[in-house]
């Protein structure tokens, strides 16, 4: 086996310690989830239950999750690309893409949306009055554009399924946050 690629995730609460290490395995490459800790094996717990059927598990135990690595350009590298050639055509496509994908891989109801103590714990109160709106019922909140990738020519796959919540988010928070999250990243690589 050959080491590619550790991070240790230790800035967020205990119960979210964990290590992502990408490695090569006789010309294979794997990403491997590990719970740093006996209060993380939950989180890893609720990371398998979630895995995007598009992307294999390869194996797993009561600490870890191993996934093929799937090598392609993200939706955020596609994004950036556009960024780079000023293709606003093509930037608004994906942008689009991503969100038909948002709403192709959730379940989302119609309803005035009231903060949950869940809610509340995990994002904080938010000064946001999104009265009728979708809601997602269970949701993946970090389906980041860096986090959804192409496989093959066929299917978008989430890579990344860490943050999924069975209370209700709004739909347009969580574009909003990942919008956000892109905006900085092109604003921190001089892209306005």
């Amino acid at each position: 086996m050959d080491v590619l690629y550790t991070k240790f995730t230790t800035e967020r609460a205990p119960r979210y310690h964990i290590s992502t290490t990408i490695f090569r395995n006789e010309g294979v490459l794997y990403c491997k989830k590990i719970a740093l800790n006996k209060q993380a094996r939950a989180h890893i717990v609720r990371l398998k239950a979630n895995t995007d059927p598009m992307l294999e598990v390869t194996s797993t135990d009561e600490e870890s999750v191993t996934f093929e690595y799937i090598q392609g350009k993200t939706m955020h590298n596609l994004l950036y690309d556009a960024a780079q050639n000023q293709d606003r055509s093509r930037f608004f496509e994906i942008l689009e893409q991503y969100k038909n994908y948002v709403y192709g891989n959730t379940i989302v109801n119609y309803k005035i949306f009231k903060p949950s103590q869940e809610f509340v714990d995990t994002f904080g109160y938010l000064a946001i009055h999104l009265m009728d709106c979708d809601c997602f019922v269970k949701s993946n909140i970090d389906l980041s554009f860096g986090n959804i990738i192409k496989k093959g020519d066929l299917h978008w796959v989430t890579l990344d399924s860490e943050w999924v919540f069975d209370f209700e988010i709004p739909v347009k928070f969580s574009i909003y946050r990942n919008v956000h999250r892109l905006r900085s990243a092109f604003e921190k690589a001089g892209h306005n």
